[in-house]
């Protein structure tokens, strides 16, 4: 048999993965688009015709489930089926899609590997479920387990046995980390807040004294924000939109920033990013174009910044020992939860930023960005390097998580024997 330490985030926006090998000392990640579609034979096979498979696509590109009689997409192959007719179905169970991209990144590994399928894969899994999908954790587990016995992906039998199974919301990771670093008694005196913002969700997570005590995901992810500018604007999508923000917020970084260290939002009509929006010929048009855009970015993002101020005392209580803080959105958030929290973000040490009001210490990634850059051997570009870290994070805290308690079991087991 072979072990695999296999951790998977299942949420909205990309599906994450890390993983690593029995006997390995090195992590390794993917990531996936979250698409899924339903298939029949007779759709897969006319699509591998019509594309006549040039060259060998990776598993991860091209990634299909075969249970029972369904067919199913996962990720990049999805995407070429837009079709109504090829969609999940709506009133399918929340955490059936959580299941094929497990089973889809069990198989990804098993054929970047080339794990025999002979041989039944010894797993030891962690995931990350949506907090409005945790409660079904005790089904997806059930089912999984089932499942995981026997399956085909990309036409390769795949057998699975479960040797441990941990399941925490989304964030939960981050929380956990904070943990691993200061120690289970530490973890057992705090009022310890984790925000994870996302494409979909922000999620909230409050822990007193080493217990979760409220756990909130509304739909105000960064997307629902996009589309609002979108809908007042013309000839812009919600890609483009994104692209120009956090192109120019990187080229922008440290430039903003007072001489207490508070940061502010860019004048978004002097980034060259934005100014590329605009689509006119004639410079005066062209001008206009790039204020008028400049503006809606402005409006929307004070709009959405009071409802996330409102929402984020909601869930953190005002005596909150610390905070971990991260997700994609974090650079166009920055400047809003400095000032909600009195903290410098980035910042080695978590410092006030004025003598006023509560000090609440952020920490970005709960502390361990540099030790998920380290472990994966990210060579992109510094801001863009730390944009995945911020993705990563949660899933890669979960894996060490799981990687631990194995080595205690060892541990354990060797202490009885000896």
């Amino acid at each position: 048999m072979t072990n695999i330490y296999l951790s998977v985030d299942t949420g909205y926006s990309d599906t994450k993965a890390g993983y690593r090998l029995e006997g390995e000392d090195r992590s390794r990640y993917f990531l996936m688009s979250p698409k899924i579609a339903n298939l029949t034979r007779t759709k897969l096979t006319n699509y591998q015709e019509r594309k006549g498979w040039l060259g060998s696509p990776s598993p991860e590109r091209q990634s299909w489930l075969e249970l029972d009689e369904q067919i199913i997409a996962v990720g990049d192959l999805a995407n070429e089926f837009d079709s109504i007719y090829s969609r999940v179905k709506p009133n399918q169970p929340k955490y059936e899609s959580a299941l094929y991209k497990v089973l889809v990144a069990i198989g990804i590994v098993a054929q970047k590997h080339q794990l025999s399928s002979r041989k039944k894969i010894k797993l030891r899994l962690a995931v990350l479920l949506p907090c409005n999908e945790y409660s079904d954790r005790h089904r997806f587990q059930g089912k999984l387990k089932t499942i995981c016995s026997s399956y085909k992906f990309r036409g390769q039998n795949i057998k699975v046995k479960i040797e441990e199974f941990i399941c925490r919301p989304e964030g939960g990771g981050l929380a956990m980390a904070r943990m691993s670093l200061n120690g289970a008694e530490w973890f057992m005196r705090q009022k310890l807040g984790v925000l994870m913002l996302g494409s979909r969700n922000l999620t909230g997570l409050y822990f007193e004294y080493g217990e979760l005590k409220k756990s909130k995901s509304p739909l105000m992810g960064f997307s629902y924000l996009l589309d609002d500018i979108v809908e007042q604007t013309s000839g812009l999508t919600p890609e483009r939109l994104t692209e120009a923000i956090f192109q120019g917020l990187r080229k922008v970084r440290g430039k903003y920033v007072d001489r207490n260290g508070c940061r502010s939002r860019p004048v978004w009509s002097k980034l060259e990013a934005i100014q590329n929006l605009a689509t006119a010929f004639d410079p005066s048009l062209r001008n206009s174009e790039v204020v008028y855009i400049s503006n809606v970015i402005e409006r929307v993002a004070f709009d959405w910044e009071e409802k996330i101020s409102s929402w984020l005392r909601e869930v953190f209580p005002t005596n909150l020992t610390e905070i971990s803080i991260s997700g994609g959105p974090l650079p166009f958030f920055a400047p809003m939860l400095e000032q909600h929290f009195n903290c410098s973000i980035y910042s080695d040490t978590p410092k006030p930023l004025n003598s006023e009001g509560r000090f609440v210490p952020i920490y970005l990634g709960a502390g361990i960005v540099p030790q998920v850059e380290k472990t994966l051997q990210l060579k992109t570009p510094e801001a863009v390097e730390q944009a995945l870290s911020f993705r990563l994070i949660d899933c890669f805290a979960v894996l060490d998580e799981l990687i631990a308690l194995n080595l205690e079991e060892k541990e354990l087991e060797a202490t009885k024997t000896a």
